[in-house]
């Protein structure tokens, strides 16, 4: 007789036996419930918005494990059952509105170990303003490399206007949640910064279609009238403005400022561009950069106001030569050391005081008093503006310009002296090379012969000494106020210091003129007698 045994179930009828749990492992995550959708959240006081993990739950269940030993939990992390959000949140988070949107995962997990998530995305939004309670700080920035600094006009709801500076400022309110302001820049600036002769050729070119702007900045650089057009008006316009502008005569008008993000939409009509910008209060400092157009300025070279001009140019000479006549006027001579070419040349000189400009010549320019202009400010002045589309050649040594002005009054030191500068001095060639000028006493100019009288007044015996490099005869005339001849005296020079006497006792009181010529010179000046 054979006994079969069923060794499978003499193992099971052992573990039980023994007390062994063959309970089945549990594998399977939970399954995670919640609400759908997009969940607001509001910001409340301390400026804190708090989630708790087991609110967000909205019924999640595993099949082993029951709900009350479930593990709720945000981000995968098991320890963060809270959640809190403050208003750093919303600029860590690169947010400037009082808004921010962010997904967050929810966790579920059961006795087994097995986790499960959902991705949840709330609003956040602070409707209160709580966020917002400090004072609005914005930035206004120039757009190009040149830094201009300027002033803002800033306008909030109509009523409230700051003015400040450019760059970042906090404004004297507080922000308040979608308030909007609106900036207007403004530039307070003489109307010569930045503006040359060579802005006045580029202007004339793009009249004659020669080189058409193609910048809408330089479009509205270039209506100096405000006419909505470039005409030769703004060219006169501006040439005045270059001559006769004082360094203390300023404007709010010498600058104009486009938002930077504005697209010009038509090249033929950029006029209608905004010139302010409306922004929204924000946690984030809002930056308004704006494109910074000087007036007349076509090729942007103006700097801030007594900001340093680092431009490194090349230099030209340019000599003069004064004489004088018995039309009682100096003649000023002006002429290049070498031969020059040249479309626009530019140059203001220093004259000394007391010498009334006259009248101004040119073989070379074709010039109008509008080229010119003489200013009487702590110096005198005589400005000097010319340009041209064709090529001026201009010789070695020969005169471009010849200046004349009355006589000085007894009260000025007779010798007239320059300055060996000429201040705001441009000139640009035909290859629109740009070169500064310098200005020197020729070796030729009659300024290297002095004659000195002693004493002066004089009321008997008059010495008259000079200087000389030759050893030809000289004659030495008296005249009286109305140019009459009184005495000559030849006189035979020799080289180095002269010496000529002369007795004058016989002269009633007053002014009198002594001109001493040659053939190589002729000096005037005047003295007085007092007996």
């Amino acid at each position: 007789m054979k006994i079969r045994i069923n060794f499978t179930l003499l193992i099971l009828v052992f573990l039980l036996n023994h007390g062994w749990n063959l309970t089945a492992q549990d594998t399977i995550p939970p399954t995670v419930i919640v609400i759908q959708g997009l969940q607001k959240l509001p910001v409340y006081a301390y400026s804190i918005a708090m989630l708790d993990a087991e609110s967000i739950d909205a019924g999640s269940f595993d099949n082993v494990t029951p709900r009350e030993k479930l593990k709720f939990y945000f981000n995968g992390d098991t320890s963060i059952k809270l959640l809190y959000f403050t208003c750093s949140d919303f600029i860590i988070n690169g947010l400037c509105t009082n808004e921010m949107t962010v997904d967050i995962q929810f966790w579920v997990e059961d006795e087994a170990g097995n986790k499960n998530y959902a991705t949840l995305r709330y609003y956040f939004s602070d409707p209160n303003s709580i966020c917002e309670l400090g004072f609005v700080h914005v930035s206004h920035l120039d757009s190009s490399s040149r830094n201009i600094e300027f002033q803002v006009e800033v306008n909030y709801r109509n009523y409230n206007i700051e003015y400040v500076k450019s760059g970042y400022v906090e404004l004297k309110r507080r922000s308040q949640a979608g308030a909007y302001s609106k900036s207007t820049p403004f530039k307070v600036d003489n109307y010569s910064n930045g503006v040359e002769t060579s802005d006045l050729l580029k202007i004339r070119n793009h009249i004659l279609g020669k080189n058409i702007f193609q910048d809408p900045k330089q479009i509205i650089a270039a209506d100096v009238n405000k006419s909505r057009s470039i005409t030769g008006a703004d060219i006169s316009q501006l040439r005045k403005l270059l001559l006769s502008t004082s360094p203390k005569d300023t404007s709010r008008d010498a600058w104009t400022f486009v938002p930077a993000d504005y697209k010009f939409e038509n090249l033929k009509d950029p006029y209608s561009a905004p010139r302010y910008i409306t922004w929204k209060d924000s946690l984030c400092n809002p930056v308004n950069y704006f494109h910074c157009i000087k007036i007349g300025d076509i090729d942007g070279s103006a700097k801030n106001i007594n900001a340093v001009n680092t431009r490194q140019i090349k230099k030209k000479n340019v000599q003069y030569s004064i004489e004088q006549t018995l039309s009682k006027h100096y003649k000023l001579n002006l002429f290049f050391e070498n031969s020059t070419k040249l479309n626009t040349i530019q140059f203001s000189l220093q004259i000394p005081k007391g010498l009334e400009l006259a009248n101004v010549e040119s073989r070379i320019f074709d010039i109008t008093e509008e080229n010119y202009y003489y200013a009487s400010l702590d110096y005198n002045y005589f400005n000097f503006s010319y340009d041209q589309s064709n090529l001026c050649r201009i010789g070695e040594g020969e005169i471009f310009l010849t200046l004349y002005f009355n006589e000085i009054p007894p009260k000025v030191n007779f010798e007239v002296v320059l300055e060996d500068a000429m201040i705001h001095s441009e000139l640009t060639d035909e290859f629109d090379n740009v070169f500064g000028l310098n200005l020197s006493n020729s070796n030729h100019s009659n300024n290297k012969f002095k004659i000195k009288l002693i004493p002066n007044p004089v009321n008997d015996l008059a010495l008259f000494e000079f200087n000389s490099d030759n050893e030809n005869d000289c004659t030495l005339h008296i005249y009286d106020s109305n140019l009459k001849l009184l005495k000559s005296i030849i006189y035979q020079q020799h080289i180095g210091l002269n010496r000529i006497h002369m007795t004058i006792a016989d002269f009633p009181d007053g002014v009198y003129f002594y001109c001493l010529e040659s053939s190589s010179f002729r000096l005037y000046d005047k003295f007085l007698v007092q007996n």
